[in-house]
């Protein structure tokens, strides 16, 4: 995905007033830049962190028995990667992302080269994501940029950041508004969290 692509979904997130943040590992703050290569993201982007070791994520509020339990590597410490920062950065929207770029870490037996994990984290709801990768060839640098590149990718289309979802919210979040319903009923995940958020008062 090129910056044009993600500037368009930054932009979405601009005009709807969604804010998100990030606590990223593997991507070394590269998601977070992509955000804030587009202009304006400073009023929906609060910040983020890079917790590259253990215990830079237990400092930040992550909870030390996840990665023992789980390990650092694993689609658990991901999405309280993801919870630490929204509930840390008060946002609407949270990535957590961790994973294993060039040499497999000698530090964490569940290291695996090419193997990445992330989560996006909507209000309350959480989607949980694992990618595999031939990446023997590549640079750390360009691993970087496919794991970020991914993010804001997701090969499916219920993505919690897929353009048209974002300017549904906008929309139910107008009508809600000029209607004054107290409540909305609704039949899908990807609807439910798009009326819980438009529903907010803020």
């Amino acid at each position: 995905m090129n910056q044009q692509e993600k500037d368009k979904i930054v932009r979405k997130l601009i005009d709807t007033n969604t804010t998100i943040s990030t606590m990223e590992s593997c991507t070394s703050g590269l998601i977070a830049s992509m955000i804030t290569d587009t202009e304006g993201a400073s009023a929906v982007f609060p910040g983020g962190y890079v917790t590259y070791l253990n215990k830079t994520k237990i400092l930040c509020g992550v909870d030390e028995k996840i990665i023992k339990e789980h390990g650092v590597y694993s689609k658990q410490c991901a999405r309280a990667m993801a919870e630490t920062a929204q509930k840390n950065l008060h946002t609407e929207i949270a990535v957590g992302i961790t994973g294993t770029t060039g040499n497999v870490d000698p530090n964490n037996a569940d290291s695996m080269q090419g193997k990445v994990f992330f989560c996006i984290l909507v209000g309350e709801n959480a989607y949980d994501y694992e990618y595999n990768a031939e990446v023997t060839q590549m640079s750390r640098h360009e691993i970087k940029e496919l794991y970020a590149d991914k993010v804001f990718d997701i090969p499916f289309e219920r993505s919690p950041f897929n353009s048209k979802n974002i300017g549904a919210y906008k929309q139910l979040k107008k009508i809600i508004k000029e209607e004054k319903y107290d409540i909305v009923h609704c039949h899908t995940p990807v609807g439910g969290i798009l009326a819980r958020l438009a529903g907010r008062k803020f």
